[in-house]
């Protein structure tokens, strides 16, 4: 469960990371009941964009599915840190939050755990090294992704469209041209909403990508 620091985060721009360890960013509300995500491959380079999930965070409903989002990407997660855990700093085990509350007082070697819901455990220190790492507050980025421009889903009379590109690492606007007839391949991207109307709205989605 994302808490709000981490919603907070990423729709003003954070990377977050899928179920299933996929690095991706919020790319917005599509419509009234769907929101849009971008993932990366290793090299950082767009993936793939998804515009169907039902909830900000959930790819179904009421459903659990790999692309859902489940935390902050984190490339350095830093190690579990006794001395400043017990001084109140948060700490992470498979994307679920925890604040160390005490040692246990009939067994020293665990530690008495506290979740974002009030719910307490105890842990042993050497769990609490092997499985633990520090959370990291996230920092103030740019403005929501709600802002941006939205993509186009109809092409309409529009000749040219403009989609995410990348080159030599660098996020850029890419056209698409009409010729006689657009491509069912075209048309099914501007269906998917994965084009803009425009070569200066896609320089803009492009430019909060790059965190410009």
């Amino acid at each position: 469960m994302l808490s709000e620091k981490e919603i907070e985060a990423l729709k003003a721009g954070a990377y977050g990371v899928t179920r299933d360890g996929r690095k991706v960013k919020y790319l917005g509300k599509v419509s009234s009941n769907t929101n849009g995500w971008i993932t990366f491959n290793k090299l950082n380079e767009i993936q793939d964009v998804f515009l169907q999930y039902s909830t900000f965070a959930s790819y179904f409903n009421k459903k659990e599915h790999d692309l859902d989002i489940v935390g902050l990407w984190e490339n350095k997660p830093e190690p579990f840190d006794l001395e400043r855990a017990m001084a109140g700093e948060m700490i992470v085990e498979n994307n679920f939050h925890y604040w160390l509350v005490a040692q246990s007082r009939s067994n020293k070697d665990e530690y008495i755990l506290e979740d974002l819901e009030g719910n307490t455990t105890t842990c042993r220190l050497d769990e609490l090294y092997n499985k633990f790492k520090m959370w990291k507050e996230p920092e103030p980025v740019k403005p929501s992704a709600d802002d941006l421009p939205k993509p186009i889903r109809e092409v309409g009379d529009l000749s040219k469209v403009w989609k995410i590109g990348s080159e030599n690492g660098v996020y850029k606007p890419q056209s698409l041209n009409k010729s006689v007839n657009w491509f069912p391949s075209e048309r099914a991207m501007i269906e998917n909403g994965c084009c803009f109307a425009t070569r200066e709205d896609c320089q803009i989605v492009c430019n909060w990508l790059m965190n410009r």
